[in-house]
């Protein structure tokens, strides 16, 4: 698998529910999602079965945030015999600006709080090797890089690859950064696998295994010596990887930027006379504009707690018999009935701020 094939879960969804009036022995959610290319929720994995604290019902789990998209959830909730008493809906991008959602219903009270899994502390490392397994017969050895891979509670995903050293068995990898997040989840008792290969210049390649280990944080800073064995099934001493240098930084990155940000939506809107084809009212289907401002509008609106945009129009005039204005009118009723964003201000002299183009 390469790298950039595989979309990391990036937060961490806990879901705390309290039940009114009934006492399941048993509580289970059922997660659905969409997006907003989809029309339909489509379930995305098995009943997650709730653990008892006391009064409430508690569960987690990780998702993957992508700030470009308009992500909707619904979370089913059933008791007991799969006897269904509700579910909520609601939007990944919203929840992370906000950090905590209630929901409630007449069975129910949902407390949704998100944890981002990727904010900017990263992890340089500085790896060497001893003694690595020769794969290359007796004129030739080993060209060894490193590859790192996450366990994200479901299967293992490759997050890093390092350089290949060429014919070297106790090889020096240049230092590298990886967010703590995406190697552990900020779980310093979470393993992560390195594992050791023999580079291959063959097309396609076949690189050649040396070995792996498991390991977590915790494990690093408890060991004296950071040096730890290789293992492979079918060599009985395949080396050893040393840790040279480790060291945490704190860097600020855009996931956590745009939490509890708030963000001002600003829509221009062009109205020259070469570009009214493109303002067409069709029955059939939306034209440009309108396409754009839905799409934008969704996925703006989600970290804006006030609900509102400010539309600004240029290259046409103040003029209530001309064709623009007419034009502009539809847009406003348009989306005023589309409930996706409720204009601050439908003042028609203050949506044309933008010096006049004839």
């Amino acid at each position: 698998m390469q790298i950039q094939d595989y979309k990391f879960k990036n937060v961490q969804i806990e879901v705390l529910l309290n039940i009114n009036q009934l006492q399941p022995k048993q509580v289970e959610v059922q997660l659905s999602y969409k997006d907003s290319s989809e029309q339909i929720y489509k379930i995305i994995n098995n009943s997650i079965i709730m653990n008892k604290q006391e009064d409430q019902w508690i569960t987690n789990y990780k998702a993957v945030f992508e700030f470009h998209k308009y992500q909707s959830y619904r979370l089913d909730v059933s008791v007991d015999d799969n006897i269904s008493i509700g579910s909520i809906q609601f939007q990944l991008g919203e929840l992370i600006q906000n950090g905590t959602q209630v929901k409630t219903n007449n069975h129910f009270t949902i407390k949704l709080v998100t944890t981002l899994l990727q904010k900017g502390t990263l992890l340089f490392q500085h790896w060497a090797a001893e003694n690595l397994l020769n794969t290359d017969g007796i004129f030739n050895k080993s060209d060894p890089f490193l590859q790192f891979y996450q366990w994200d509670d479901d299967q293992w995903n490759l997050v890093y690859v390092t350089e290949y050293i060429q014919d070297n068995l106790n090889p020096t990898w240049v230092p590298f950064t990886i967010d703590l997040g995406l190697l552990n989840f900020y779980d310093e008792y979470k393993n992560f696998k390195i594992e050791c290969w023999d580079h291959s210049k063959k097309n396609p390649p076949r690189h050649k295994y040396i070995g792996s280990i498991e390991l977590s944080y915790h494990d690093i800073m408890l060991s004296p010596s950071k040096k730890f064995a290789l293992i492979n099934p079918e060599h009985k001493n395949c080396g050893h990887l040393k840790l040279l240098s480790c060291q945490i930084k704190q860097e600020q990155n855009f996931y956590s930027w745009i939490q509890n940000k708030q963000i001002q939506t600003l829509i221009f809107m062009e109205f020259s006379q070469s570009s009214m084809y493109m303002h067409v009212k069709s029955h059939n289907q939306l034209n440009i504009f309108q396409q754009f401002l839905i799409i934008i509008g969704s996925i703006l609106i989600q970290y804006n707690k006030l609900n509102t945009a400010s539309l600004y129009g240029f290259g046409g005039k103040i003029n209530y018999q001309n064709q623009e204005l007419q034009f502009l009118l539809f847009y406003i009723d348009q989306f005023l009935n589309f409930n996706l964003i409720k204009w601050d201000s439908i003042d028609l002299s203050r949506l044309f701020k933008m010096p006049q183009i004839n």
